[in-house]
């Protein structure tokens, strides 16, 4: 669709759900591509198969739009998966974890974060959130869980 590299939905392994809602279901696997093996993120929108076609080419418009942003998830490809047929975005993986995650771990083990490190985090969330504003898109649930 539109310009996307689209893969076989059998070029992703060990596939583990690690959130969902009422749009999609989320899942970390690993992509062998051949460029070798890489950790992703994986958006399966739920329904976009059948009747939810268009919000999947909504999201999908919504990704392309906003290009290549340092502080944005990159959109690597998209696959099918086959048994329901629902399109699925294919993204960067955070390694790290969602932020609320991170700073609760740094939290519980006593680690306290600089000033500048702070400064750098609220930097960097401003950063990707004009890059939203300046292609006129509203974030509807900001949240360091996401």
């Amino acid at each position: 669709p539109g310009g996307v590299h689209i893969v076989k939905f059998e070029s992703l392994s060990n596939k583990q759900q690690i959130g969902s809602n009422s749009f999609k279901l989320v899942y970390r696997a690993r992509w062998t591509h051949q460029q070798g093996d890489t950790d992703v993120a994986v958006l399966q929108i739920k329904g976009s198969g059948t009747v939810g076609r268009a919000d999947f080419q909504q999201e999908l418009q919504l990704v392309q739009l906003l290009g290549l942003h340092l502080n944005l998830h990159r959109l690597l490809s998209v696959t099918v998966e086959p048994e329901s047929g629902d399109w699925c975005l294919v993204t960067e993986f955070a390694s790290l974890g969602s932020l609320d995650s991170w700073l609760s771990d740094a939290h519980d083990s006593g680690k306290t974060l600089s000033p500048l490190v702070q400064l750098q985090a609220a930097r960097q969330i401003c950063d990707g959130m004009v890059q939203l504003s300046l292609h006129g898109v509203i974030h509807r649930d900001l949240a360091c869980r996401n």
